[in-house]
């Protein structure tokens, strides 16, 4: 580069800086959206599991007529619904109230902890689901 080239900064125009806060804005609000899948999963855990047990019968799952297989799913269901909850708990993270690196770091540990529970909680119930769907198929 000659002597007399320099580089000059270009201020972003209004509609570029925008962009920039929409983009911290959006991965500041990761959680709270992790939890309203979160809390959207566990309803139709619910409900899935509910339409399940009513259409199974009152004697329809008696101890000694549950198949492995239904019981494998039913353990999976649980987990799914247990992981799901595991999101919305309110974990204590530690951080120091001073430093804005502190904060980022706590956001990146909650990003990544509810990310891995709503993934065992997705595919536990995918599973479940699976297996039921095997179960009843070749029945």
């Amino acid at each position: 580069m000659a002597k007399d080239e320099t580089i000059k900064a270009i201020p972003a125009g209004p509609e570029k800086e925008s962009w920039w806060y929409f983009q911290l804005k959006e991965k500041q609000e990761t959680p709270k959206r992790m939890e309203d899948a979160a809390k959207f999963l566990a309803t139709m855990i619910s409900v899935s599991l509910t339409v399940f047990l009513a259409s199974a019968g009152k004697d329809g799952l008696s101890a000694s007529g549950i198949p492995i297989s239904t019981s494998i799913s039913l353990v999976l269901w649980f987990l799914s619904l247990i992981f799901a909850f595991l999101v919305l708990f309110p974990f204590r993270y530690r951080f120091a109230k001073d430093s804005v690196d502190s904060y980022c770091e706590a956001h990146a540990k909650i990003v990544r902890v509810k990310r891995g529970m709503l993934f065992c909680s997705v595919l536990f119930f995918f599973m479940a689901l699976l297996m039921l769907g095997v179960v009843f198929l070749f029945k």
